[in-house]
């Protein structure tokens, strides 16, 4: 519009409108290459493309970004969102007290009933291999029994953190304190672990009469570890992989010096005398079975998430919960009227 002003007219123009500006981008934290897909051949590479941005190198660092750590772990997510934070954390201590039973129980149960020396013989035989104290630990079983025990055990303090404690600033990258590092790694190595040990059981290893014990070894493992999975927020990545890989090769290292040492196996099936089948044997559960089972899990993970985020588009955009990530908003000031 005009206005006059000593005889003229003189245009009046608005105050421009200010916005609020958006932070530069920082840097990335992690000074790395931007996914480890990179690194494999250029074939590969090529087929690796599509899944390149879900392999990131950082993601080995088991920080979390796409949401603060008191966010991830206290509060359930998907299916048992109308859980309060004390029933998922009531729940997940449930879990932790009822696996320390079973490890005792197993324990208990592997345990000669006599004080025999020649039942505590260092190593079995191939008639017969002593289930009791001195082999326990040997076993595959046992090592993610205890590794589901320590998994669950930080799991309960990471929730209870999470929950009741305001000393342990909230945050996300660096901000992510060390038990929560922990148990973010331990996860997939226990959850694969167990898997793991169910299906090798039940396919290579399994042979009437069934105990009780073993049913619970080989079978309520995996449904703990499943029913904390599909409890939790964190995020799965493919690179994660890498963990239960890792473990399984320390776990057929120690089968592999227990024979150089003991001159006998700990499983029929993986039986280093014949080291041709116990290496192919080996390669295919490495290579082959954990990455498979492993992109089984994380598919499951996606359709948790999808699940999230079409019951989240339903609600409106200012009762978005806080795990799902939303555009920044620009706002705008009025102008002044004149």
């Amino acid at each position: 519009g005009f206005a006059a002003v000593g005889g003229g007219a003189v245009p009046i123009t608005s105050a421009p409108r200010a916005r609020t500006t958006m932070p530069a981008p920082t840097a990335n934290e992690f000074d790395v290459s931007p996914n480890t897909c990179v690194a494999c051949c250029k074939p590969c590479r090529v087929c690796l493309t599509p899944i390149t941005g879900k392999c990131r190198t950082d993601h080995l660092f088991f920080r979390l970004h796409g949401m603060p750590w008191k966010t991830a772990y206290g509060k359930p997510a998907g299916w048992f969102r109308c859980c309060s934070p004390f029933v998922f954390l009531c729940t997940r201590a449930f879990l932790a007290v009822f696996w320390l039973a079973i490890s005792v129980w197993s324990l208990a149960d592997s345990c000669p009933a006599e004080f025999n020396e020649s039942v505590w013989n260092v190593s079995g035989t191939a008639d017969s291999a002593p289930q009791h104290c001195a082999l326990w630990i040997t076993k595959l079983t046992h090592w993610t029994l205890l590794l589901e025990l320590i998994y669950l055990i930080f799991a309960v303090y990471a929730t209870y953190m999470a929950i009741y404690d305001n000393k342990v600033p909230d945050g996300v990258g660096k901000a992510t304190p060390w038990f929560i590092s922990v148990t973010y790694a331990l996860q997939p190595m226990v959850l694969i672990g167990s898997l793991l040990v169910f299906l090798l059981f039940w396919g290579l290893v399994y042979e009437p009469p069934l105990g009780a014990t073993s049913a619970f070894t080989h079978g309520a493992n995996f449904a703990v570890m499943l029913i904390d999975f599909l409890l939790v927020r964190n995020p799965l990545y493919l690179s994660h992989v890498l963990m239960p890989m890792a473990y399984a090769v320390v776990y057929l290292l120690f089968s592999l010096l227990f024979y150089a040492a003991t001159g006998d196996y700990i499983y029929k099936a993986l039986d280093w005398s014949n080291p041709s089948d116990s290496g192919r044997l080996s390669g295919l559960i490495v290579f082959f079975g954990i990455p498979i089972l492993w992109i089984l899990l994380y598919c499951v993970f996606l359709g948790r998430r999808c699940h999230r985020v079409s019951t989240s588009d339903r609600l409106s955009r200012n009762q978005l919960p806080a795990e799902v990530e939303t555009s920044e908003q620009e706002l705008s000031v009025p102008s002044p009227s004149v």
